[in-house]
């Protein structure tokens, strides 16, 4: 089955480049010239067209010329994609974080008392957007859609690799910055009530996966579990939890639970985070990071983003013996952030945590395990043809998914998710 591609209407001009950049700096800048090239490969993202800009400027006559290296994200050339990704929607919940969520939140450091070497620091640099010709926010994006942000690359950042996975320090060091993420945005939440209203729970728009993707997961999320030969006596067990857990994910999808929930990343694994490191530590120690790539933001448990990450992006047989240690270090530095945002935490117990954990881990599964489909698979990445979306997403699984996918299970099972 294939992925009928078309040819955008919307070419990336100077005009636009000049318009965009002049706007958000609020300058009078003259874009001079400007050079793109790839910056992704398949299989690193799908919700997106995605290049590398190089853009030579100036202020004004008498100023030196300067360069600008930036990240242009535009709509993907795929209707498959265009489709399983909601894109009218999807594209303007990553230009509202930036545009109304990133500013709250360092307000909000900011009116706490800290510092500026000490606030949160995940988000790229925000270089101009426009989601439709209208460059109405709170319209659907349109294909003229376009989201300029910072080259964390040329910045001196580095993405690890999604098949090996992080070690300990690495997850210690993301569990740490999700935590700050998620108490951040609570805090938001319960100090600034209307402004969290405005603000993100509009960057949270709900959308909608397409129907052939959903199929699609459900089908793939129960064979792939009769693949894995030790879960045999579990399986009729883990079937029926299983179906159970996508009714409640795709069909009755209940209000998320107070007061836990939250803004949500919705899809933090390896390839949507960069390290930056001191140059003494031959790329060991991170001593910062950022997440990127918002579309599917949304309003729900902290605990998905956190079991996301985890089972996608740690390397094989990390979590058997760390997991609970992990966890734990989550709570604490949660529980630490939102003391220093003068919130109550009287709630937000350990056993608290524990429940939520336990009430979201079974609808959380069929993501991860779709997600490590597409980071163990097989297929060839130096290929990309009007075929390769869905074969990326329906990867000819091997004894590395069957690994993962086995520990991912032993791990629930043991956990009583499954």
């Amino acid at each position: 089955m294939g992925s009928k591609y078309y040819e955008s209407p919307f070419k990336l001009t100077m005009k636009d480049l000049q318009y965009l950049l002049a706007k958000e700096l609020k300058s009078n800048l003259e874009v001079v010239n400007f050079r793109t090239e790839g910056l992704t490969k398949p299989g690193d993202n799908y919700g997106s067209t995605i290049f590398a800009v190089e853009v030579t400027c100036k202020e004004n006559s008498d100023e030196p010329i300067h360069n600008l290296s930036l990240v242009v994200k535009l709509m993907p050339l795929s209707e498959f994609l265009c489709d399983v990704f909601n894109i009218g929607i999807t594209f303007n919940k990553e230009v509202r974080t930036y545009v109304l969520v990133c500013p709250e939140l360092k307000r909000l450091q900011e009116e706490t008392g800290i510092k500026r070497d000490k606030m949160l620091n995940i988000f790229p640099k925000f270089y101009g957007a426009r989601t439709n010709i209208q460059e109405n926010l709170f319209e659907e994006a349109d294909h003229s859609a376009v989201l300029l942000l910072e080259n964390l690359k040329t910045a001196g950042y580095i993405v690890g690799d999604p098949k090996k996975g992080l070690d300990l320090k690495h997850l210690r060091f993301v569990v740490t910055q999700l935590a700050r993420f998620h108490a951040l945005t609570l805090a938001l939440k319960f100090r600034k009530p209307k402004v969290f209203k405005e603000t993100i729970l509009k960057a949270c728009e709900k959308y909608r996966l397409g129907s052939k993707f959903i199929k699609m997961l459900i089908s793939t999320t129960l064979r792939d579990v009769e693949a894995v030969l030790d879960c045999t006596p579990y399986i009729k067990r883990m079937e029926n939890k299983i179906e159970a857990g996508l009714e409640v994910e795709f069909v009755s999808r209940p209000v998320p639970k107070e007061p836990f929930a939250t803004m949500l990343h919705n899809d933090l694994w390896l390839s949507n985070m960069l390290f930056k490191y001191d140059s003494n530590t031959n790329n060991e120690i991170p001593i910062g990071m950022k997440f990127v790539d918002y579309q599917l933001v949304v309003y729900d448990s902290p605990v998905r983003d956190l079991l996301f990450f985890l089972f996608t992006s740690s390397a094989e047989g990390l979590l058997e013996e760390h997991l609970d240690n992990l966890i734990h270090l989550y709570h604490e530095e949660l529980v630490k952030q939102l003391k220093k945002l003068h919130c109550n935490i009287r709630t937000f117990s350990l056993s608290n945590l524990q429940e939520e954990l336990n009430g979201y881990a079974l609808r959380e599964f069929p993501y991860i395990l779709f997600m490590l489909r597409v980071i163990s698979g097989e297929n060839d990445d130096s290929e990309s043809s009007p075929e390769s979306d869905i074969d990326l997403f329906n990867s000819n699984i091997g004894e590395a998914y069957l690994r993962r996918l086995r520990s991912l299970i032993l791990i629930y099972v043991n956990k009583g998710w499954l």
